[in-house]
Parts: C-alpha cells; sequence; structure tokens
C-alpha cells in the first residue's frame, strides 16, 4: 500500500519548487496539518479550509483552486481531507470519480477525522459513530476538544502506532471487499497514507 501511494502520488524527481495542496473540511484537520508542518519543518505545504460540508463540493473546490489560483502549478500534488458525515454513497461516488478525474487523491475518514487520532492509543474495529470517537478520546486526551491547535503535538508521539493501526482496518476493509471511500466502511481512515506523503515530501524539501 505505502508503495502503491508512493509511486502514485511522488514522482520520481521533485521540482524544488513542487507544492503540496491539502484541503479540509473542518477546522481540527487544518490545525493538525499545518502543526505537523511546522512541527517537523516541511517546505512546501499548504493547507487550506474549503468552507464546504459535502464530499462532492470539497472536491469541486479544490478543481476550481487548480483552475484558477495563480500559486498552483502543473505538477502540485492535490489532496481531500473529508469526512463521512451526510455524505451519501451516491456523494461519495461522484466525490471520488471527480477527484479521480482531476489527479486529486482523496483522505476519507469514517465516521470522522477524530477516528485517525483515536487509533494512536488503541486499534478499534467495530462501528462507532462521532459522539462516540469524542468520548473515547477523552479517556485518553481528558481536555480533548475539536479544533484544538495543538492536537497534533499531543498525539504526535503514537503516530506510528496510529499508522499501523490504520493499515490495518484497511486491510480488513478490503478483505471484506468493502470500498473505502463509503458508508459501509465504518471504521476507516485514510490520513496514514498523507502522512507517509508528507514523510516523503519532508525527505524531498
Amino acid at each position: 500500500m505505502k508503495q502503491f501511494w508512493t509511486k502514485m502520488l511522488m514522482p520520481k524527481a521533485l521540482r524544488s519548487t513542487q507544492i503540496l495542496w491539502i484541503f479540509c473540511e473542518g477546522e481540527t484537520e487544518k490545525y493538525y496539518f499545518q502543526k505537523l508542518k511546522a512541527v517537523e519543518r516541511i517546505g512546501r505545504v499548504n493547507v487550506k479550509s474549503t468552507r464546504r460540508t459535502d464530499s462532492v463540493n470539497i472536491v469541486k473546490y479544490a478543481i476550481t483552486f487548480t483552475k484558477y489560483d495563480k500559486n498552483f502549478s502543473k505538477g502540485d500534488a492535490v489532496f481531500c481531507v473529508f469526512d463521512r458525515d451526510k455524505n451519501t454513497n451516491k456523494q461519495l461516488k461522484e466525490a471520488k470519480r471527480e477527484a479521480e478525474r482531476h489527479g486529486i487523491k482523496i483522505i476519507f475518514s469514517n465516521p470522522s477525522f477524530e477516528f485517525w487520532l483515536l487509533i494512536h492509543y488503541q486499534l478499534h474495529t467495530t462501528s462507532c459513530e462521532s459522539n462516540e470517537i469524542s468520548t473515547k478520546l477523552k479517556k485518553f486526551i481528558p481536555d480533548y476538544r475539536k479544533a484544538d491547535p495543538e492536537i497534533y503535538l499531543i498525539t504526535k508521539d503514537k503516530i506510528e502506532a496510529a499508522k499501523t493501526n490504520s493499515q490495518n482496518i484497511i486491510e480488513m476493509c478490503r478483505n471484506r471487499n468493502v470500498e473505502l471511500i463509503s458508508r459501509e466502511s465504518n471504521p476507516v481512515t485514510l490520513v496514514n497514507n498523507l502522512i507517509d506523503v508528507l514523510n516523503n515530501f519532508k525527505t524531498q524539501s
């Protein structure tokens, strides 16, 4: 899996000016990746809030940006980070189709981005909802709150455990022939794929 993402997302010879763009649905994700960028000193990464709440419009926002923003260059890497929320499978399929057409990669979490945070502390393989995730997180982070600007720092020491847990959960979904970007994949998160790309990007910066 890691080799696949590296091959798909990181050109053999990175341009010194290539930028990685991360388009986020929520504030928690935005703060997480902004802090990761700062702490790990990863250059040429831009994290943007889309202010959109459904998967299709988040992807469309990114597509429009790549077409018209003067700071975007052909060959830059683009990611859209969003949760299941109220998205229907029809919406998720459309978002995936549009993203693939425009070379955009989707970083999906079901039910929410907070699931990525939870699996820093424990492997969780049963279906759950966002409110349950928040409750479980507070067992490990008593003062946890959404959109905490320091959440990356709070969890970073356990990121390798999260990556391992995430990959195990993804493999479980694949073994059950469950589409990852769907409502049925609960629970799952693809954030580990973006972390791997950021690490590769860091070595090239």
